[in-house]
């Protein structure tokens, strides 16, 4: 048997994941960095192999990891300068200036910040670090003053994050707020972090505090960075965003994505005795800001979010933004139609949808709030944008809107609306979205205790939040017998040990004369392959179970009549059976606000999903009238976006339903594995 180091990397890639990871709360990948650490002890070629991997990210968030860890971590990498130059990822939140409180652990992690004593040596440490991160004199002064000297009872992190930032040198993203020089730095990603609690300070409920925004005054500096490429920004407040870009700032960005709302709010300040209403920065002025980065910016995603209505309509009849037509390396570009061309509030818009648009574009996302009320020529200017830009066309259009539009000859595919930096996909913001939760739960947690201790109650009486196992997912096949008695099976992602199926369910019938697989092994891998296909292709992790169903040679109303009798059988009933029994049915799905379907099924021609698996039909319908549905078929030739939107669908219909921190994930928790 080869040695673990001398197979190729895609492999290793593979054996390490399925070994050392495992989901967390959020359903996110969690890596046993103990469980690889120990690889390194096996030998010195294991060691000098995998150290890369085990230092490559680290992350670090205050209401869970002590201060004594960061400071660890960054002893370790200015003593180490081989190890620091392995660092290329780093995830930060919940730093900032706070009294010690954790949501975890709290008693814990807190007496070992008080009894935690620097050394001599550490002082040396510090110093080393402040002269590689070319701190003047004085400025490091302050930082030794803040590192030794405990200031209000507690130890402040904010100069610890500094000196870590500055003594990677091979840091490329960064997740959170970041100082200074970082010759290797290309890609930021940008949240406002919880304020720490202060019983003068608002209600947890408040907007600002659970979702607080990011201000321009306060991250101003990324904009100067030399390497910088990408920039993500989370609940952005863009006052000030045209000004700052009349600066002499670095023409290189190629990626921007930001998101702002509301056209207008009231200062907190008073001025001459009462509030003043401001109005936010306009899109035109946002197209003025950027036009500086036309010959370099690559990916483009904005999103302006606004209350539509009498009071808004006037300050948008002529504000969107000017042609795009000069950023000459545009390849991705998502942004509300009406940002692009108007159509706010029933006005009609002015420009044509060709006229706007680079020919360089590849990628084209374009949601849609009025537009295809104010524009009803809206289907015909995008087969234009079709025929004018060929490379878009071959990649898909995605066109998401309110309604329907017809006779087309495009196919447009559904989206939802661009996130615009609020996205939480595991690839962009989740770790961070999860992050500023912890930081709100913080602020509650500390809320309450203030109240208590006003009260002259005991601080610390309240039970500690739930503990979260470390459970292992995998896809479960579970066999049963439907109504008529026909063998069929449930199947969806839970916890290995307890199998509890989740209650948003979908309804797949396979209809080929042949009825299902012969082998029940093929069968099970076969229907644990449609779940995996389907799961990953929501924008963020979401709950369901698929019923299958085999119907040989059946009709779409024959899938109908059966779906409607094995309702029948499952509705609640009172008293409550005494047997177990098959969890319930979805009573009507709603996909969005104001929609809503009694029945929904989907219909497999083919014998397994493996077998022309793209085939799939979506039918909408209502229990008992057999003459009036609606069909959606998926074509066999365009595999990847028909099986991108089929999750897509499903994640739409499913995510308010089964989210992940409600009934089903509290019963999971509790050991449950039925109903």
């Amino acid at each position: 048997m080869p040695d673990l180091t001398d197979l190729p990397v895609e492999l290793i890639d593979e054996i390490f994941y399925f070994a050392f990871t495992s989901k967390d709360v959020y359903n996110e990948d969690l890596v046993d960095i103990n469980g690889l650490s120990r690889l390194l002890l096996v030998n010195r070629k294991h060691h000098q192999v995998f150290l890369p991997r085990v230092y490559s990210s680290w992350t670090y968030n205050g209401t869970r990891h002590s201060y004594s860890s960061l400071w660890k971590f960054l002893r370790t990498v200015v003593t180490n300068p081989d190890l620091a130059a392995t660092v290329q990822v780093l995830a930060i939140g919940n730093w900032g200036a706070c009294p010690p409180f954790y949501i975890e652990r709290n008693r814990e992690l807190q007496d070992g910040d008080e009894q935690f004593q620097f050394t001599s040596h550490d002082k040396e440490v510090v110093r080393s670090a402040i002269q590689h991160a070319g701190l003047s004199s004085e400025l490091g002064s302050l930082f030794m003053d803040a590192i030794f000297t405990k200031c209000n009872g507690y130890r402040d992190k904010r100069p610890l994050i500094a000196l870590t930032l500055t003594n990677l040198p091979n840091l490329s993203t960064v997740y959170a707020c970041v100082p200074g020089r970082l010759s290797s730095f290309k890609e930021l990603h940008l949240f406002g972090e919880v304020p720490a609690f202060s019983e003068e300070g608002p209600d947890i409920d408040k907007e600002d505090i659970k979702q607080p925004p990011l201000r321009l005054n306060e991250i101003w500096p990324v904009f100067y960075l030399h390497g910088l490429r990408t920039l993500y920004l989370y609940n952005f407040d863009p006052d000030g965003f045209g000004s700052l870009f009349e600066e002499k700032i670095k023409d290189t960005l190629k990626s921007l994505t930001f998101s702002w709302d509301k056209d207008r709010s009231k200062t907190k300040e008073k001025i001459n005795g009462k509030k003043r209403t401001i109005s936010h920065i306009s899109n035109r002025e946002v197209w003025t800001a950027i036009q500086k980065y036309k010959d370099t910016l690559e990916y483009l995603d904005v999103l302006h979010e606004f209350r539509p209505g009498s009071r808004t309509a006037k300050y948008r009849f002529s504000d969107h933004f000017g042609p795009l037509s000069h950023f000459t390396k545009l390849r991705y570009l998502s942004i509300l139609t009406e940002m692009l061309i108007g159509g706010y509030a029933e006005t009609p818009t002015t420009v044509q949808l060709k006229d706007t648009l680079p020919a360089s574009i590849e990628s084209l996302v374009l949601p849609t709030q009025e537009c295809p009320k104010t524009t009803p020529s809206i289907a015909i200017q995008l087969e234009e944008v079709a025929s004018q830009l060929p490379r878009c066309f071959r990649n898909r259009i995605r066109f998401g809107m309110q309604g329907r539009l017809c006779n087309s000859r495009i196919v447009r595919d559904h989206c939802p609306f661009p996130l615009g930096a609020r996205c939480k996909s595991k690839n962009r913001w989740r770790k961070e979205y999860n992050m500023r939760g912890d930081g709100a739960s913080r602020y509650a947690m500390a809320g309450t205790r203030a109240v208590r201790k006003r009260e002259g109650r005991r601080e610390t009486p309240s039970p500690p939040p739930p503990q979260f196992a470390g459970y292992s997912l995998i896809t479960h096949v579970v066999p049963f017998q439907d109504h008529a008695g026909t063998p069929s099976f449930m199947v969806f992602q839970s916890h290995e040990e307890h199998p509890l199926p989740p209650l948003m369910n979908f309804n797949f019938y396979f209809t080929h004369p042949e009825g299902p697989l012969p082998d029940s092994e093929e069968l099970g891998i076969n229907l644990i392959s449609m779940h995996d296909h389907i799961l990953p292709q929501g924008p963020e992790p979401f709950h369901f179970r698929l019923d299958v169903y085999f119907l040989p040679g059946a009709s779409t109303q024959d899938c109908m009549v059966h779906y409607g009798a094995e309702k029948a059988t499952r509705d609640a009933s009172a008293p409550p059976p005494t047997t177990p029994r098959m969890p319930g049915m979805v009573d009507v799905y709603s996909p969005m606000a104001g929609e809503y379907h009694p029945g929904l099924l989907f219909v497999h021609p083919g014998r397994s999903w493996g077998e022309e698996w793209q085939r799939i039909c979506r039918i909408y319908f209502t229990p008992g009238q057999l003459d009036s549905f609606h069909e959606k078929w998926y074509e066999v030739e365009e595999v990847e976006e028909h099986r991108q939107s089929l999750g897509m669908e499903m994640w739409e219909h499913s995510w308010r339903s089964d989210h992940p921190d409600n009934v089903h994930a509290r019963a999971t928790r509790r050991g449950w594995t039925t109903w």
